[in-house]
């Protein structure tokens, strides 16, 4: 059961610093090293910028998303397949005003695609944040600040709950299970995930030469 176990808690609070750990802190150093000066006047700038976002995407989703897959398959292998009940909302921990929870009652398989969908996609974002931070000196503060940051945004949707009757913050909604009080609104998601998109989108756009001169 995904609520009540200390590491899917664990697995989740540090899904943002987890994301970025693999490739986020490449343009900064190829900034510092230089490399940059190197490399950029060979080859499409823009494009350049473009081929590190995506790898920033794909390899924060990735890092995420493939030890869920690998625990599906363990729990597939191991806890036999059944559609689940209503009557079992305790124990499962999808309440009927969470998202997609009406797939998860009816096709289980699509719901668990859905969520490593939305956690790719949400992880992939996340990841591409430090773009936006390739001129801090700290290596360090490049892969931190972005967790920090969501964990201030965090703490300050949780206390919008009384006035806006949504699950806000990704770090509920990611989860496969409803650990909010409400459910997730989809407009709500997509606006948050381009949010996420924005630094490292903007860094891309608005690259210039002289900026690693």
């Amino acid at each position: 059961m995904d609520f009540s176990t200390w590491c899917a808690t664990a697995f989740f609070f540090l899904l943002p610093l987890l994301a970025v750990l693999p490739y986020g802190s490449s343009l900064h150093r190829e900034y510092k090293s230089g490399y940059l000066n190197l490399i950029t006047p060979q080859i499409s700038q823009k494009r350049y910028f473009a081929a590190k976002f995506l790898a920033s995407f794909l390899s924060g989703g990735a890092v995420i998303v493939l030890p869920m897959i690998v625990n599906v398959i363990f729990v597939a292998c191991t806890v036999p397949m059944r559609l689940p009940s209503v009557l079992e909302v305790i124990y499962n921990g999808v309440y009927g005003f969470g998202l997609w929870a009406e797939v998860f009652y009816t096709h289980p398989v699509l719901y668990i695609l859905l969520y490593l969908l939305l956690d790719f996609l949400f992880s992939g974002a996340i990841a591409t944040i430090p773009m936006a931070l390739y001129k801090l000196k700290n290596r360090g503060l490049v892969l931190i600040l972005p967790f920090l940051t969501l964990m201030v945004f965090h703490i300050f949707l949780s206390l919008l709950y009384r006035f806006i009757p949504f699950c806000l913050s990704p770090l509920d909604f990611l989860r496969a299970v409803n650990v909010s009080p409400y459910g997730a609104n989809l407009w709500i998601v997509a606006a948050e995930f381009i949010l996420l998109l924005l630094p490292g989108m903007l860094t891309v756009l608005a690259w210039r030469k002289k900026d690693v001169l």
